[in-house]
Formats: C-alpha cells, structure tokens, sequence
C-alpha cells in the first residue's frame, strides 16, 4: 500500500460521529472529544494516534473502514453530524475523517457497495448526514437535482488508515467491545417499528419516554438504521437517563451488516444498557457525566427504517432479544402498510417465541379514517389497540376534548397504552393517568 501521509499530517475539520469509539485515532481521547464538541477545528496533531494513511485504490471496501475524505461537491448534506451532535461545515478540499456504510432510506438516500466493490472503481458520495460514505444508487425525488433539489454530493478518498503497530487497517468493527456483565434483560421493553422513513417512530418513543420518565428511570436504544446521534438526543430529552444506540457496539451502520454479528453486538447492547452498574463515561455525552445514571425499570426500542432489513428482522426472530417485551407499536404511513407489517412481525416473532401485544400507532393524518380502515379488516382486530401520539388528555371542563375522547374511545393516548401494560398503573402519578386508572376500573368520568 502507498503511504500517502501521516494521520497527524493531516488537516481535519471534522469526525464522522458514527465513529464512536474515537480511541482509534486518539492518542488522548479526552483532548480530541474536547476539540470535537467545542467545534475547534483543525484538530490538534498531537492528540492523534501515529496512524498512516494510506492510498486504497483497488483495495475492497468494507462496511466500517475509516476514511480520509474530502467533498467535491455539494448535495443535500452541507453540514456532518460529529461526535454528541456537533456539527462540522463541509468545505470542498477541507478533509474529514468518514465511515464506510450502507443505507436503505425510502425517502432520503440509497446507499450499496455492489459485490466485490473496490475503492477508486466508481464515485464514492455523502449518503449519511453523520458522516457515512457510499456507493449511493438512489436518491428522493424531492433531492433530486431536476427538481430543484441538490441531489448527492461526491466525495474523494485520500486514503484509508492503517495501523503500522498490529499492521492492519482501521475498521470500526474491528475494534473490541467494552466489558459487561452477562445479566438477565429484566427490564420490560417496549419497541418501536415503522414501516419507512417519516413515519412518526422517533416521535412516539420519545412521547413514551416523556410518560414513563416521571415515574420511573428508563433507557432507550437505537437499534437499528443508519448511525447518528439525533435520535439517541431526543430519547434523552424525553427522559432518558440511559440513551444509547448501535454505533455504541461499532456498528456504523445495520444494513449489510451479517445477521450473527447484528445479533451478538444487539445482545451485548440490550446486556450494557440494563446492566447494574453506570455507563462507562465513554458511552455518556461530556454534560451529563456527572448526572445520575441509574438502572432503567423500563426500555424503549426505536428500530430505525423499517421491517424488511437492516437487522430489524434479526432482531424480532431472536428468543434473547425479545425477552421482556411486552408490546410492540408499529408506526405505518397507511392502513394498507399496516397490515404488511403485522404480516411480517407475526412471522418474526413465531420464530423467537415472544407473544407481545401488538399496538399501532396513527399515522400523523386523518386518525378516524385510518381506524375506520384498520377495524374494517379481519387483520385490524390482532392489534390491542390504536394509539395516538396527539390524542389529548380527559379534560372534562373542555367539551371538544371530551368529545374527542368519547368518539375515540377505542383509540389510546401514550399513558393509556402505557396502563395497558404490566409496568404497573401506580406507576403512572399523572392527572390523566389517574382518570384512565379509574375508567379501566368501570368508574365512570364525571
């Protein structure tokens, strides 16, 4: 391979924040996440490992290699997601260091490295806003160029980054996972799927989070798509004490990623984010080191994309993964998607040998017409219910909410989906929850 220049040589404005596990090219890892988070760009040289980089032309690409890059031009993305959510500006011949990754969005970018892909063979482009380089084959028509969009920016590969010490390339996948103890997963879960990109899933967690939150310590985890750090920042918002996502195990990506290295990685997750003890301070963003960190009695699980790839189906079929979940909410743009996704979950889920309850969540549109449709079919009637992220509380003394609730009364808000499961009503201090509790009990509302 032909050395190109040293990491230390070389001029970065910026960090992919799939790559998490900033160890591999920090020499000091505090002093380089400091630089990231606070925006201070070029990094310092002398924080940096004594890594080469090195030119991989007609070298195969692999899911997780770390490449130096630098945009020829422009697309939709004019900015890279950095580590904990920073943002680096993206600068045609300023270099950054990116992920080599998959993607499969429906409504954003299409990303695959075909068979026996080689670098420098084809045009290499940004298709993941956190910094994921790839062989991109489609594009949303709303980016598309010719409808005024800007479509997909390309990009150089300066070289791949080797380590002279163990003689290997740099790979994300490479690198050991953190210790943690074998535990049982004993704390109940709730996941969340979607049938496509937009659908509503990370809106819904995080209303769950905000529900249970205030009753109880709960974690949330990412387990599947394309990495970043947004939504894993949005859990913590809604009241996450514990957030973590796949790109905490190496992944940068689960699409293209092989089943039995999905599900071992997915295990180890599920094992760190329930374990006793703290989050290593690696896995906690700098602010809320010193917060609380305790042991979550619930989790929620945002699977990412939809239910067709990107591990999701893994996941579903696996008897350990599934343990302790109790519900499964499957957020869809339509009725007629609904109905594929249940036929789809109860194939995975025959598999694994769970028997969660199965919920949907209302598409953000028309919510009676969606129910109508649901409830007209035979299908409709496996689900235990419909729940709607905006269905307003029970309050009595406002007629348009009370009508709302008695027309609707098949239909769930988050707490009352939350009451349907056994994570305990006491549980639940809200006014709200409290008027459910006594509605479950046959106790009329005034």
């Amino acid at each position: 391979m032909r050395h190109v220049d040293s990491l230390k040589a070389m001029r970065l404005m910026g960090i992919s924040s799939m790559l998490r596990d900033i160890s591999l090219i920090a020499e000091d890892v505090g002093s380089v996440e400091q630089e990231i988070v606070s925006g201070r760009y070029p990094l310092a040289p002398a924080a940096l490992r004594p890594l080469d980089v090195v030119d991989v032309s007609g070298n195969a690409a692999r899911i997780g290699d770390v490449v130096v890059f630098e945009p020829v031009s422009l697309g939709t993305y004019r900015s890279m997601e950095t580590l904990w959510g920073g943002r680096a500006p993206l600068a045609p011949g300023e270099r950054y260091l990116g992920v080599i990754c998959e993607r499969r969005s429906s409504k954003l970018v299409t990303a695959a490295l075909p068979e026996r892909f080689r670098f420098g063979s084809a045009p290499l482009s940004l298709v993941a806003e956190a910094g994921g380089i790839g062989f991109a084959t489609g594009v949303a028509q709303a980016d598309a160029p010719h409808n005024g969009g800007s479509g997909i920016g390309t990009v150089r590969i300066i070289g791949g980054l080797f380590d002279p010490e163990s003689g290997r390339m740099i790979n994300m996948l490479d690198a050991p996972l953190l210790p943690c103890a074998d535990e049982s997963h004993d704390a109940p879960s709730i996941l969340v799927v979607g049938t496509g990109t937009d659908v509503g899933k990370t809106t819904l967690a995080t209303a769950l989070l905000s529900a249970l939150s205030g009753a109880m310590p709960c974690a949330a985890l990412k387990a599947s798509g394309t990495g970043w750090w947004e939504d894993s920042e949005l859990h913590i918002r809604g009241g996450a004490t514990r957030a973590l996502n796949f790109t905490a195990v190496g992944l940068p990506t689960t699409y293209g990623i092989e089943a039995e290295v999905y599900r071992d990685r997915l295990r180890h997750l599920n094992r760190r984010v329930r374990a006793a003890e703290p989050l290593p301070p690696s896995l906690i963003p700098p602010a809320l080191r010193r917060n609380e960190c305790p042991r979550p009695e619930a989790v929620i699980v945002e699977h990412g994309g939809d239910l067709i790839e990107a591990g999701v189906p893994t996941y579903l079929s696996d008897p350990a993964l599934m343990t302790g979940v109790e519900a499964i909410v499957i957020c869809s743009e339509s009725a007629v998607s609904l109905f594929g996704a249940i036929e789809r979950l109860l194939g995975c889920l025959r598999l694994s040998g769970a028997s969660p309850r199965l919920f949907a969540s209302a598409p953000l549109i028309n919510v009676d017409g969606f129910v109508r449709r649901v409830l007209a079919e035979p299908m409709g009637h496996l689900l235990s219910g419909i729940v709607d992220v905006a269905k307003p509380a029970y309050q009595c003394e406002e007629d348009w909410r009370l009508n709302y609730s008695v027309h609707h009364r098949h239909i769930l808000s988050v707490p009352e989906l939350i009451m349907e499961l056994p994570l305990g009503c006491e549980k639940i201090s809200s006014a709200d929850s409290n008027l459910v509790c006594k509605e479950a009990q046959g106790i009329p509302l005034a």
